[in-house]
């Protein structure tokens, strides 16, 4: 199910921005004139949609891209990008296609950039804490009795951000999404973190103790030997974010792992029977 934010913002038709979001969004000032006009970037986020189902959000009709020029002489394109000094910063020409209508725009060269780098910022915010599961439960795990962990498959699915910058031309419009990719769970008994591709396979009755998942770690020794007689574990999520835009830029940022700290209780097999 998606939710859009859209509080009003005055001056721009009635809507206002949420605190949160325009200090996760903003993009570079005004851009003087161009061939067709200026296009204002008016420092503020106009609209930012969220998905949690991972379903495609809806781009906008008109599509942006750097413009490279020809060459008069030969006709053919030249590999790098217009561009021009103004006001202490450089711009580059970018050309927006609106049905066949083609217009060209100058916009700061760091501006699309720092659009998806704050789009970025926004989705990793809003990424969600995933409910994980253990068998057996953290507070009665067995010395030598296999640990499964996973999460539950209905909650495994990408978050999309999309955010819009608005200008006099249209709007730049920058879509994350963040797919979890990983398990992690690090056991806190000395040994190396156990590192699982996706959900893992949930646990039931009918598999017995002996069944195997990649997803699983076993401890070798009781927790009663730490000093508070519990292993400081901590399970966590990593998620691969990338992005696709309406001027020209797409590709991957940064991961990231997201994780909560467990209290794991582990019992040796005479001391869980008494």
């Amino acid at each position: 199910m998606g939710m859009s934010i859209l509080p009003a913002m005055p001056g721009l038709g009635g809507w206002s921005q949420s605190p949160a979001l325009a200090r996760a969004l903003h993009a570079a000032g005004r851009v003087p004139e161009g061939p067709d006009g200026s296009v204002g970037l008016d420092d503020r986020l106009l609209t930012a949609e969220v998905r949690f189902d991972g379903s495609a959000i809806e781009q906008p009709s008109c599509r942006w891209w750097q413009y490279t020029g020809v060459d008069p002489a030969s006709g053919h394109r030249i590999e790098h990008p217009t561009s021009r000094k103004r006001e202490g910063r450089t711009e580059d020409l970018y050309e927006r296609l609106c049905g066949t209508r083609m217009t060209h725009h100058w916009i700061p060269r760091r501006a699309p950039e720092r659009i998806v780098e704050k789009a970025g910022d926004r989705a990793s915010d809003l990424i969600p804490q995933l409910v994980f599961r253990t068998a057996p439960p953290l507070e009665r795990q067995v010395v030598r009795v296999g640990t499964w962990f996973w999460v539950p498959p209905t909650l495994w699915r990408p978050v999309s951000v999309t955010a819009s910058i608005a200008t006099s031309a249209g709007p730049l419009v920058v879509t994350v999404t963040a797919t979890p990719t990983h398990l992690i769970w690090s056991p806190g008994d000395g040994r190396d973190p156990v590192v699982c591709e996706g959900p893992g396979r949930a646990w039931r009755a009918g598999l017995g103790d002996t069944s195997t998942s990649e997803c699983m770690h076993t401890y070798l020794r009781p927790s009663h030997e730490e000093r508070d007689g519990f292993f400081d574990a901590r399970f966590s999520v990593q998620w691969r974010l990338t992005y696709t835009s309406n001027f020209g830029l797409k590709g991957t940022l940064p991961s990231v792992r997201f994780g909560l700290p467990r209290r794991v209780r582990v019992l040796e097999l005479q001391a869980l029977s008494r």
